[in-house]
């Protein structure tokens, strides 16, 4: 089950965290996201294995995970495109080719996004292929759940890690100001849904 929740401190902990990389903390947004790609793996063997007596309660939680990736990820990752990405392209020019496959990336989940989305809508409509649809959700949700983590280990283990050793500090406090400036709304900020 996915909670929802406020989540202490605002614009990326960015108050409580002053002395904290930029790059640390983005790096610590990530755990609740990868419990809840474990949830949601979860979620999708149970709806594959479990049988017609739990299909209600599995698509549901199915929904709730759609819904969250859909809140809080795809949104990251427009802020990422917006800040993060231009910022660290001028910067970093090395960095380039690693953002161009990550901005790839964000296109391949959007597009396994809105197949979800779709699936999850054609479910509720008499007469359709259920047993089809299963097998649709299966699959795209394994890759859903694959792309993330590949995507998230990339950006974690190389691109914060790298930009954190090749900015200035000057260079740092600048892409602060930026992400603070833009309200560090959802996904550049700590994540406010959280795994439960």
């Amino acid at each position: 089950m996915v909670k929802r929740g406020r989540v202490s401190g605002s614009k990326l902990g960015l108050e409580k965290n002053r002395s904290k990389s930029i790059f640390a903390i983005l790096e610590k947004n990530h755990k609740a996201t990868f419990q809840n790609l474990d949830r949601f793996y979860e979620a999708l063997k149970n709806l594959r294995f479990e049988g017609k007596q739990n299909l209600g309660k599995n698509i549901s939680e199915i929904r709730e995970f759609v819904s969250y990736f859909k809140r809080e990820i795809k949104t990251h990752m427009r802020e990422e495109e917006k800040i993060l990405f231009p910022f660290l392209q001028t910067h970093v020019p090395r960095l380039e080719p690693m953002i161009c496959l990550l901005l790839s990336e964000h296109g391949d989940f959007r597009n396994c996004l809105n197949y979800l989305g779709l699936s999850l809508s054609e479910f509720r409509k008499t007469g359709s292929d259920k047993t089809r649809l299963i097998h649709g959700l299966n699959e795209q949700g394994t890759y859903l759940v694959c792309l993330l983590r590949g995507h998230m280990w990339l950006e974690t283990q190389s691109l914060y890690r790298a930009a954190d050793r090749e900015l200035h500090r000057s260079e740092k406090k600048q892409l602060t100001e930026q992400i603070t400036k833009s309200g560090g709304r959802h996904g550049l900020r700590r994540r406010s849904a959280h795994a439960g």
